[in-house]
C-alpha cells in the first residue's frame, strides 16, 4: 500500500512540474547573457521544493583562458569542481566574503572540490591571467538559474505565483532588489526587463600576455 501511495505522490509531482523559460532583457530590449535568476513562492499555495540537493556538484571549467560558465548560480552546500581543460596551468581563487579558497598552480583536472556553504556573491579569479574572472551565486532561493548568451534560461518548477529577482556583475545599483511578480502555469515563457542598461565592465585582457 505504501508503495502504490509513493509512486501516487511522485506522478503528482511530475504532473504539476512545469517549464520555465525566462528572457532577459535591458532597457532597450537588448539580449542579457549570464544573469542570475532566483525565484520564491510569492504565496503559501506554492510549494518551495528546494531545486538541488545538498550533495550536487557543479563545474566551472577552464577553457580558452575563460571560465565557464561566467555565472554559476548554486545554492549553500553545494560543491564546485574547477578543471582544467587548457593546455597551460592556472592558479584559481577568490578572497570574497562569502568564500575564500585556492587553488594552487594546476594543469589538465583538479579532483578537488569546493563547497560553499555560505550564501553571497563569489568572484572568482586566475592569480596568473587577470583577465579571468567569473562568478558563483549562491543562493537559498528554493529555484534558479542562469542566462546564457541568448539572454534565456530554462527552469523546471510547481505551478504557483513566484517573485523573481535578477541579479548580473554588472547590473546598475539603481535597480536594487526589483521582485518582478511570475506566474507559471504550465509551460510558460515570460520576458523580465531591467530598467536601466547594463554598466559597461572592464577589459582585463588588454596589457597581458600569455604565461
Amino acid at each position: 500500500m505504501i508503495r502504490y501511495c509513493l509512486l501516487f505522490l511522485l506522478f503528482c509531482h511530475s504532473v504539476t512540474a512545469s517549464q520555465l523559460s525566462v528572457n532577459v532583457v535591458d532597457d532597450s530590449g537588448n539580449k542579457v547573457a549570464f544573469a542570475a535568476i532566483t525565484l520564491t513562492p510569492a504565496d503559501e499555495n506554492t510549494p518551495a521544493t528546494r531545486h538541488h540537493s545538498k550533495d550536487s556538484v557543479e563545474t566551472m571549467a577552464q577553457i580558452n583562458e575563460q571560465f565557464m560558465p561566467y555565472v554559476l548560480v548554486i545554492s549553500p552546500g553545494t560543491k564546485v569542481e574547477f578543471p582544467n581543460r587548457d593546455n597551460i596551468k592556472h592558479h584559481v581563487y577568490s578572497f570574497s566574503e562569502a568564500k575564500t579558497f585556492e587553488l594552487e598552480l594546476y594543469d589538465d583536472f583538479d579532483g578537488t572540490p569546493v563547497t560553499f556553504e555560505n550564501t553571497g556573491i563569489v568572484e572568482v579569479g586566475c592569480n596568473i591571467h587577470d583577465w579571468m574572472l567569473a562568478y558563483i551565486y549562491v543562493t537559498d532561493a528554493p529555484f534558479y538559474g542562469a542566462t546564457k548568451e541568448d539572454g534565456m534560461a530554462s527552469l523546471t518548477l510547481p505551478d504557483g505565483q513566484y517573485n523573481a529577482r535578477i541579479w548580473h556583475p554588472n547590473l546598475d545599483r539603481r535597480e536594487g532588489n526589483k521582485d518582478y511578480r511570475v506566474m507559471v502555469k504550465g509551460n510558460t515563457t515570460v520576458s523580465l526587463a531591467l530598467s536601466y542598461p547594463l554598466l559597461e565592465g572592464f577589459d582585463f585582457s588588454s596589457g597581458f600576455s600569455d604565461y
